[in-house]
């Protein structure tokens, strides 16, 4: 049984101006991460905080550069990649959101294509009578260009030069660049508009062909700035059924593989391919590895098309989980998360060539419970059994993780 890298993906507001319970530059998760054996931490790189203005007419793209380093956001997150450097850890950095001047989306309101935010018809009804939730954010609409040259591919840029082997202060560089975070779910639109007349309709998906160009994208200003290792598509692993609202995880990646192969992208060395792993806790009384399995299959049975991270080779080529949990919910006892993620792990060890295995939060957010530990600060079981297993030494499990 091979053994994986454990990852803690920390929440996106860690890498806010001011530190918080998500932040490496709060002692009290650098202490966690060392009390846990964590290795690996993943974080956040956020287009709409690090550039939410337009560049002024003119502006060359090293003036662009230097107006995104100087905010405030673009600054904590290299603090917090300095700290996971000084702490010996991995580093993955994942791109996320995107500013309205560059989606398209200056002037639009929580209604704003309202088929595409919300669920169902019934969830946006339930807003409009205050008695919903509001749909998804403007900031996860797709970027309405995506060529080297538009905005999205000199931020791409940006982050590879900042962040790859070009950077001259080694405590700045990180070890993967995720260029898309969960674009079959978080991202928007899923589809083209309806043709029925009926805007809740499904129509043509489009998720699909506007990650692969934003995967070729990311890879041309990879080679060109030599950036960090890309992993692609960081796909969401939902198992809810097709919507305008989201891809079935399983019709995404598979669409995705085939997307690249008609493009003419090649895979290499440079490219891993990333997933998140929710499922696999969710379903079955102790967990399995069942999802994980399938996109184990998928990227090791495409033919010898997928050569990819580390050598280049189908045969070796890797999968790496970088994000994944499960959400408590009331009747869920705290026992049951624990065993299921240990279960899990165990299961996922099993699968061929998957090399990380990622935890969403050590304290969890109050809307988002996933945590190693509560909102409030305490303890669950399963930040010991994120602690046993780098150890093994929990339950008669063996250790899983390094």
């Amino acid at each position: 049984m091979g053994l994986m890298r454990g990852c803690i993906a920390l929440g996106e507001a860690g890498v806010s101006p001011t530190p918080n319970t998500q932040s490496l530059r709060t002692k009290a998760v650098r202490d966690d991460i060392i009390a846990t054996g964590t290795t690996c931490v993943r974080l956040w790189a956020l287009w709409n905080r690090c550039q939410p203005s337009a560049p002024a007419a003119g502006a060359t793209v090293a003036d662009n550069w230097a107006a995104i380093a100087a905010t405030a956001d673009a600054q904590a997150l290299d603090q917090e990649i300095a700290w996971a450097r000084s702490m010996g850890l991995v580093v993955v950095l994942t791109s996320q959101g995107s500013p309205s001047w560059a989606n398209g989306t200056t002037g639009y309101t929580n209604t704003t294509a309202a088929e595409d935010r919300f669920g169902s018809k019934a969830a946006y009804d339930a807003y409009v009578a205050g008695t919903g939730s509001t749909g998804k954010s403007l900031q996860y609409r797709f970027p309405t260009s995506w060529s080297t040259s538009s905005p999205w591919g000199i931020w791409m840029a940006y982050l590879c030069c900042r962040y790859g082997a070009l950077q001259p202060d080694p405590n700045l560089r990180v070890d993967y660049l995720e260029p898309l975070n969960e674009p079959n779910y978080q991202m928007w639109p899923q589809q083209q508009a309806s043709t029925t007349g009926n805007i809740w309709d499904p129509g043509a998906n489009t998720s699909v062909c506007t990650s692969a160009q934003m995967i070729q994208t990311a890879q041309s200003m990879q080679a060109f700035w030599s950036g960090p290792v890309l992993l692609v598509p960081a796909a969401s692993d939902t198992d809810d059924s097709t919507t305008r609202y989201r891809t079935l995880g399983t019709t995404f990646e598979s669409s995705m593989m085939s997307q690249l192969v008609t493009n003419g992208f090649v895979p290499n060395a440079r490219v891993g391919w990333s997933k998140h792993n929710y499922a696999d806790m969710k379903h079955g009384s102790f967990g399995d590895a069942v999802n994980l399995a399938w996109t184990a299959s998928l990227v090791h049975g495409s033919g010898g098309y997928w050569t990819g991270y580390p050598l280049g080779v189908p045969a070796s080529s890797e999968v790496l989980v970088t994000e994944g949990g499960w959400v408590r919910h009331g009747s869920m006892p705290d026992y049951d998360q624990e065993q299921r993620m240990i279960s899990s792990a165990v299961a996922a060890t099993g699968v061929s060539k998957v090399t990380m295995f990622a935890q969403y939060l050590i304290t969890s957010s109050t809307g988002y419970d996933s945590g190693l530990r509560s909102p409030f600060g305490g303890a669950y079981l399963s930040y010991v059994a994120w602690q046993a297993l780098h150890t093994g030494v929990s339950g008669g499990f063996p250790q899983c993780l390094v």
